[in-house]
């Protein structure tokens, strides 16, 4: 893997004929975009969410884009019955 610093560069990237995907992964504190090219995964951190939304209107429209969002906080639960204490997770 590689890490990008500047959006310029991301965008080039990102325009590359060997970029097959590109996938946006939306943190609470920050965005990570990552661009699948041949050889190696390039990823970029944005902490600013509106420079975030400029940047996914920015990419190249035949590529594949594929938004994950994060995972929720995990929540457990746990109850006891007849002396043993179960706890589920998710």
């Amino acid at each position: 893997p590689r890490k990008i610093e500047e959006i310029k560069d991301f965008l080039l990237t990102a325009r590359r004929k060997d970029a097959k995907s590109v996938k946006i992964k939306k943190n609470k504190d920050n965005v990570k975009f990552k661009v699948r090219c041949s050889r190696y995964l390039y990823t970029l951190v944005i902490t600013d969410k509106e420079k975030a939304e400029k940047l996914k209107q920015s990419l190249p429209p035949g590529l594949a884009v594929k938004e994950l969002n994060a995972l929720p906080p995990l929540t457990v639960l746990c109850g006891s019955a007849v002396g043993r204490t179960v706890c589920v997770g998710r």
